[in-house]
C-alpha cells in the first residue's frame, strides 16, 4: 500500500481522520526551539464537553434558573466557560465556591490557575472590594471567586452572596493525571 493509500484509509465516511491504534496520537517534530526540556511531543488527548457548575456555601441549598458549563481539554490543559444564575439560597455558612469542574485540578507546586469573570451580580464584597476573577483549587474540582479586599486578592467570605444573582466566567487550569 502506498503512503497516499494509507493516509486515505485513515479518513472515515464523516471526513474525520481516525488513528488506527488506541494509544496513538499526532507526533510533532521533536526538536526544541527554546531552552526548555521536551517531555512529550505527541498530542493524544483532546476532548470537548459540558459540565454543570453549582454554588457551594457550607450546607446551603440553592435553586437555579440556569447552570451551563462547557470545556475543551487538550492534553492536561482544561479551558472552561460557565454561566449560572441562582434564584434563591437557604442556609449555609463559609466561603462561596463553584463546584463541578470537569477534571480535578493539578496539585503541582506552581499550579496557580485563574480565570476571569465576564459579568456578575448578587455578590457583596467586604471592605468595598471588587471581583478580581476565579481561582481554581488544587487537587479538587472547585473554583472560587476572589475579590480585591484591602488591595490584595482574598477569597470571598460568608456575606459575599445575595439571595439571587448570577456569574459568567472563563478560565484555564492544569488537570491532574
Amino acid at each position: 500500500m502506498s503512503n497516499a493509500q494509507y493516509l486515505a484509509s485513515l479518513v472515515n465516511s464523516s471526513g474525520n481522520i481516525v488513528l488506527p491504534v488506541s494509544n496513538g496520537g499526532v507526533v510533532f517534530n521533536p526538536s526544541t526551539v527554546g531552552t526548555g526540556t521536551v517531555s512529550s511531543n505527541t498530542m493524544s488527548d483532546y476532548e470537548t464537553g459540558t459540565w454543570t457548575p453549582a454554588l457551594s456555601k457550607g450546607g446551603a441549598t440553592f435553586s437555579y434558573s440556569f447552570q451551563n458549563g462547557y470545556y475543551t481539554k487538550t492534553g492536561n490543559i482544561v479551558y472552561v466557560i460557565a454561566s449560572l444564575q441562582w434564584l434563591s439560597v437557604s442556609g449555609g455558612s463559609g466561603t462561596v465556591s463553584i463546584t463541578g469542574l470537569p477534571f480535578t485540578c493539578s496539585n503541582g507546586n506552581n499550579n496557580y490557575s485563574q480565570g476571569s469573570c465576564n459579568d456578575f451580580a448578587g455578590w457583596n464584597f467586604a471592605d468595598s472590594g471588587t471581583m478580581l476573577g476565579m481561582e481554581f483549587t488544587k487537587n479538587n474540582t472547585v473554583c472560587a471567586p476572589i475579590s480585591n479586599r484591602n488591595g490584595s486578592g482574598t477569597a470571598t467570605g460568608v456575606s459575599s452572596i445575595n439571595s439571587s444573582g448570577y456569574i459568567y466566567f472563563a478560565g484555564f487550569y492544569q488537570a491532574q493525571f
